[in-house]
């Protein structure tokens, strides 16, 4: 089983190292192929510069032969043109499943090995999606989120490109929606997604929400200097509001 994972991180340096580490382990027992992208998407131009010591860190990791390729030009594009930069690489080794992972994503090697005896003792479903801690504010709440990450190349035609953020279409014209997929339960993995974060990196991320999507699910308190969730998001699009959890 080839797998070939898309990572994508930038200005991430408190989560890098243990997002990327499992994975990196991982190739001990699988044979996984990494192609990581490091640059700022489009609609951060003029938001920000700022840069910490991510994309150092994987060009490090490349230099020592732990991962195969890091993207780091040009910035500024669109999520899904990044994407792709590492999706054609990959794409020569011809995978069986590719995987996005995220550097806030932060797996365990045992979480890893639970969802790779998912997918092969499941062959019938040719997209899947994991079940995130998704935590949020403080960082001890949470709240489940659960999009596609995992992919069979061998379906459909194999996989064209990504057309959208991590959305994937294949060879046929189907996008993962239309596949035939399943979520991989809770008890295979629940993997802590360390996101929308009381801090200002979340600030920015609003910013890049209203000029990508048109609104977000989360604003930025300018008075408190806090991050909070805007209900209202939900109601107006008909979206129950989420359920939040604590630890």
């Amino acid at each position: 089983m080839k797998i070939g994972i898309i990572y994508c991180g930038y200005n991430t340096e408190e989560y890098v190292k243990d997002s990327i580490s499992p994975w990196i382990e991982a190739k001990d027992q699988y044979d996984i192929r990494i192609s990581a992208v490091s640059i700022p998407f489009k609609e951060y131009a003029g938001i920000t510069e700022e840069k910490d010591s991510t994309t150092d860190y994987l060009l490090s990791l490349r230099e020592d032969g732990k991962i195969e390729s890091v993207f780091t030009e040009p910035k500024y594009v669109k999520e899904y043109v990044a994407r792709n930069f590492c999706w054609y690489d990959l794409q020569a080794s011809n995978p069986d499943f590719m995987i996005f992972v995220d550097s806030d994503e932060i797996y365990t090697r045992e979480s890893i090995t639970r969802i790779f005896d998912y997918v092969q003792t499941h062959p019938e479903y040719e997209s899947y999606q994991v079940n995130f801690k998704n935590y949020i504010l403080d960082g001890k709440s949470w709240i489940d989120f659960h999009p596609f990450r995992i992919y069979r190349n061998d379906r459909n035609g194999g996989i064209r490109h990504l057309y959208h953020d991590g959305d994937v279409m294949f060879n046929n014209g189907k996008i993962a929606k239309q596949t035939h997929f399943t979520l991989i339960p809770k008890q295979v993995a629940h993997i802590r997604h360390m996101t929308w974060l009381d801090n200002e990196k979340s600030k920015l991320k609003v910013q890049y929400h209203l000029k990508h999507f048109g609104d977000c699910s989360y604003r930025w308190n300018e008075e408190k200097k806090g991050l909070e969730i805007d209900y209202g998001y939900y109601d107006k699009h008909g979206y129950d509001r989420p359920i939040v959890y604590n630890d």
